[in-house]
């Protein structure tokens, strides 16, 4: 079954609660981007900011951030379903994995627009969502990058 999910990124808690009431009854799934002025030139507002905000949604968080593993305990705190982390986040995916199996959360990756898809290969049968991004992460109103659907379309032959 396909989902459409629309993703926030915001540095603002009153923006994101609007946001979130905008989107009631429209959707079952929301995803809310994290930036950490590192792994991406960008912050946007604290994973355990969300713990405030009641909401009605399953939500997913894009840990656009470096050791995404230091953000897992605040992501189950904050009710997320499924958590999404960058294969480029760090050397050692096979650690992250170790990490979010104690977890009940869903785990997803990511891949930056130039990453290669044979960096996630390896991970396909345990991961059940990719998230390709079609612009470079950090900032809103980029150009789509259409290249990407090459990935895309790679990646669902070898499912």
């Amino acid at each position: 079954m396909k989902k459409i999910i629309p993703a926030i990124l915001t540095n603002d808690v009153e923006d994101l609660k609007n946001k979130l009431f905008q989107l009631k009854g429209l959707v079952d799934w929301v995803q809310i981007d994290f930036m950490d002025n590192q792994f991406v030139p960008n912050k946007s507002i604290g994973v355990a900011e969300l713990k405030q905000i009641s909401h009605a949604f399953n939500l997913e968080a894009h840990l656009m951030v470096e050791h995404p593993e230091k953000y897992f305990h605040d992501c189950l705190e904050a009710g997320f379903k499924r958590v999404i982390f960058h294969v480029e986040c760090c050397p050692d995916l096979d650690f992250i994995f170790k990490e979010a199996a104690s977890y009940v959360f869903e785990i997803g990756m990511a891949l930056n627009p130039e990453t290669p898809l044979e960096h996630v290969l390896p991970y396909l049968k345990g991961v059940k969502m990719f998230l390709f991004l079609t612009v470079h992460p950090g900032f809103q109103g980029q150009e789509f990058i259409v290249e990407v659907l090459d990935k895309v379309k790679r990646l669902k032959e070898l499912q």
